[in-house]
């Protein structure tokens, strides 16, 4: 089935389909709250655009960075996006 037939099909019907059709990445991605998708955010080597969290004092690999990193990326999460 593909896009243009679940187009043809109810509401109910989709979501059935959806929930009986094996998931992709992507689609497990989405899937996820803000804090989820955070909290998986802030195990990268990487910050959230525009932040820097280098200057923080202590190590990104220590509890109080990733901490810091999870707060940071939730933060940016929840920011209205620029076109």
């Amino acid at each position: 089935m593909n896009d243009k037939d679940l187009r043809r099909v109810g509401k109910a019907e989709r979501e059935l389909f959806k929930k009986l059709c094996k998931k992709t990445h992507a689609d497990r991605i989405r899937s996820k709250s803000d804090e989820e998708l955070a909290e998986f955010l802030g195990t990268l080597p990487c910050c959230p655009p525009g932040e820097d969290l280098e200057e923080l004092c202590f190590p990104l690999d220590s509890c109080e960075g990733i901490e810091m990193k999870v707060k940071c990326w939730l933060k940016w999460l929840r920011q209205e996006a620029e076109e």
